[in-house]
């Protein structure tokens, strides 16, 4: 196995893990805060609950409230990033050591199917061994 397989595999698998990792931040970045009640808006009787429309309307309804953490999810899309460059990285080990231009490597961006296409090219041998 030559030098440029071995580091597609590697640049290969951590962008990978780093992808996964930078997709689980985003996913949790968002998460439900149970609204709190105002109290200062409509009447404050004891063992009086006002609900739906009306509950609404007064501000005593306890529903809940999707918040955004940014810094979170600021993190995964750069974590993300990092991971789709590792892989177009790795992906022009793998163009090299198959005797392409390093410009083959950009294939690793459009993953799966650009590294599918990078896969099936045949080495280059336009005069390579002729020059050799």
């Amino acid at each position: 196995m030559s030098i440029h397989n071995t580091m597609f595999i590697i640049f290969g698998i951590v962008g990978l893990v780093l992808s996964g990792a930078g997709q689980l931040l985003i996913e949790n970045s968002t998460t439900e805060v149970p609204q709190s009640t105002r109290s200062s808006i409509g009447p404050n009787i004891p063992g009086f609950s006002l609900s739906g429309e009306v509950g609404s309307i007064f501000g005593r309804n306890r529903g809940t409230v999707r918040q955004t953490d940014s810094t979170q999810k600021t993190i995964g899309i750069l974590v993300a990033l990092i991971a789709h460059v590792l892989i177009a990285v790795g992906a022009t080990f793998f163009a090299i050591g198959k005797r392409r231009s390093p410009w083959f490597g950009l294939l690793g961006l459009l993953s799966p199917i650009g590294l599918l296409f990078l896969a099936v090219l045949d080495q280059d041998s336009n005069g390579h061994e002729a020059n050799a």
